[in-house]
């Protein structure tokens, strides 16, 4: 069902009824449009559990079946914009038509103006760039899709431009019934995800090829593994035997290239040395930009390691790679996604593309997961010296008390009397307890406790163990920091804060080229209009946050962004800067903080709303 149509059943469903004249105004389209897309479609509502149903110039939704009605307009919830659907149309009549298009007939299909047309054409080209395709435009013979084969196929996938190919389709299920059996008896494993990509490539190869549109690069299959060969082949001959059509050399290489960029490798014995050096380089350049030393996690580097082989061949390919928790990935693992970004800057040095945000999404949760691994270890490192002079029973309890109370390992619990105390290693112990008065002092914290061990004394230890919490906000977001912006585009915003930032002592004078390349290699926009940018590499030892309010929005690369929080943080993080960096996540991922700092914006805001 047209996809426009599904938009209009959404709006009469809340608003009960409307004439043609609202819809058409609602969804910025002319009468005639909205009558002919009802009418393509009217047909077909009762199986989707309602009708519809007109009284002279107006429409009316009656429910049939609420169960059914609700499962549709939960299917239909991502709906695309009417300039998507536009250039979404005009993609898909390129990609179907071998020949020149005039844009009056285009025009006249989408009920729309020339100029209407003539309106979308940078973003059409823009859009098509991302794929490596192009537009060639012939005076009056009109526009013509240029490119790879393979390139329009993967554009083809990317976009779901043709809503008969999913998982209830015929087509799809007879290929996915091939592909299912051939991976099993080749013992080749993917993720339900990647299995269901690799049906659609499929299933689009298989209508493409019907209608004459095959690979005709020039390809081998020597440089392919043999199971994966073995099972490529297989899949290719009973496509041939079920669908009557002939997969070529070409064809099998594309069949198989899906399969290595998709596939999970189940042993590190299988990673080449090109690998291996990449995932060297991205673990040093992290370290070298970062505080982080992850080199000996051995956990991260087989992850990535069985990662980013197939990951580089996706690149090598233009294989595209979805990610639906690519949002919340951004802004709620930051840290993790700005590794990511880091490991993505190698990844671009290596195959000479940009890697996409979902496939930095997916690094960014190995690298999540390793930050977190290695803070604990750091944690538990850490050491605590008990000194008591009532026995090694009290000092026993003590201990007792300490590992339940603030959760210490008892093996970081060093028993010792007053006298051997100075006998003791004193480097990587966080502070000495004792129940009596030292006669001397040491360069590390000392507490006095007593046996109740109460909350207070156990408050100073984690303070000491883990790094104290409390926010001085104030002292941190001055009201120089808290800007209105009249900006026209991403570019006047950067260079904005750059000289603002330039103002203060000890930034560095590439400011800006830092910001520009944190951009380049992933958009900062992190959801919820607002983005966050910084610099890729900042050698200052001052933290600094800028909030800047746009006066109107502007689009940052994908959306348009109201709010920017520009950060820059040092490398030597203390536990402040990383509560302050939680506030954060949390505040842009609360909708409603959100806009009650728009609506109220000011620096008392900023203080109160996202660091209370």
């Amino acid at each position: 069902m047209d996809i426009r149509f599904s938009r209009i059943v959404d709006y009469l469903y809340r608003n009960k009824q409307a004439d043609s004249n609202q819809l058409a105004l609602n969804f910025d389209v002319n009468v005639k449009t909205i009558k002919k897309v009802i009418e393509d479609n009217i047909n077909e509502c009762d199986k989707y559990g309602f009708i519809l149903e007109k009284d002279n110039n107006d429409y009316k939704l009656k429910v049939l079946d609420q169960e059914l009605l609700s499962k549709y307009l939960k299917t239909q919830s991502s709906k695309l914009s009417e300039s998507d659907y536009r250039i979404n149309y005009l993609i898909k009549r390129l990609l179907e038509n071998e020949d020149y298009l005039k844009i009056e007939d285009l025009a006249d299909e989408l009920y729309v103006s020339r100029a209407t047309i003539d309106r979308l054409m940078p973003e059409l080209k823009e859009k098509l760039e991302h794929y490596s395709l192009s537009l060639n435009v012939k005076p009056k013979y009109g526009i013509k899709l240029e490119g790879s084969e393979t390139n329009k196929r993967i554009i083809y996938a990317h976009l779901k431009l043709d809503e008969t190919l999913d998982s209830d389709g015929e087509l799809f299920q007879r290929v996915q019934s091939i592909i299912n059996k051939q991976l099993k008896e080749n013992d080749l494993i993917l993720d339900e995800n990647n299995t269901y990509n690799l049906i659609q490539h499929c299933t689009i190869a298989i209508k493409r090829i019907h209608k004459g549109n095959v690979i005709v690069e020039e390809e081998n299959l020597d440089s392919i593994e043999e199971d994966v060969l073995k099972c490529t082949n297989a899949i290719a001959d009973n496509f041939q035997e079920s669908f009557d059509i002939e997969i070529p050399l070409a064809e099998r290489k594309y069949i198989a290239i899906h399969l290595l960029g998709k596939q999970i490798i189940k042993t590190t014995n299988m990673i080449d040395d090109k690998t291996i050096d990449v995932c060297d380089r991205i673990l040093k350049e992290i370290e070298d930009k970062t505080k982080y030393n992850l080199k000996d996690d051995s956990e991260l580097r087989t992850l990535l390691l069985l990662h980013i082989q197939p990951l580089l061949i996706r690149m090598k390919y233009g294989l595209k790679q979805d990610n639906p928790l690519i949002t919340g990935i951004k802004s709620e693992l930051n840290e993790g996604y700005e590794l990511a970004t880091m490991a993505g800057k190698i990844l671009k040095e290596e195959s000479g593309d940009n890697i996409s945000e979902d496939e930095l999404g997916y690094l960014a949760l190995h690298f999540q997961v390793a930050l977190d691994r290695l803070k604990e270890n750091e944690k538990n490192k850490r050491k605590i010296v008990l000194v008591c002079a009532s026995g090694r029973g009290t000092a026993k309890l003590l201990q007792y008390r300490l590992v339940n109370k603030s959760h210490i390992n008892p093996d970081n619990i060093i028993l010792t009397s007053s006298l051997a105390l100075d006998s003791i290693d004193l480097s990587d112990v966080a502070c000495i307890l004792t129940m009596i008065p030292l006669d001397k002092n040491y360069e590390i914290p000392t507490i006095l406790i007593d046996m109740n061990l109460g909350d207070y004394e156990i408050s100073q230890i984690n303070d000491l163990l883990y790094g104290k919490e409390d926010i001085k906000e104030k002292d941190l977001i001055r009201e120089e920091c808290v800007v209105r912006l009249d900006c026209k585009n991403k570019e006047e915003v950067l260079t904005y804060l750059a000289d603002k930032v330039n103002k203060y002592d000890g930034v560095q004078k590439d400011f800006l080229q830092q910001l520009q390349q944190r951009e380049e290699l992933s958009s900062t926009e992190v959801g919820n209009s607002i983005a966050m940018p910084h610099p890729y590499n900042y050698e200052g030892d001052k933290l600094i946050i800028v909030f800047a309010l746009l006066e109107k929005p502007i689009k940052w690369k994908f959306n348009d962004v109201e709010l920017i929080i520009m950060q820059a943080y040092p490398k030597e993080i203390d536990r402040q800067q990383e509560e302050i960096s939680n506030k954060l996540i949390t505040f842009i991922t609360d909708k409603n903080k959100v806009k009650k700092l728009i609506n109220d914006y000011s620096v008392e805001t900023v203080n109160g709303v996202v660091f209370n």
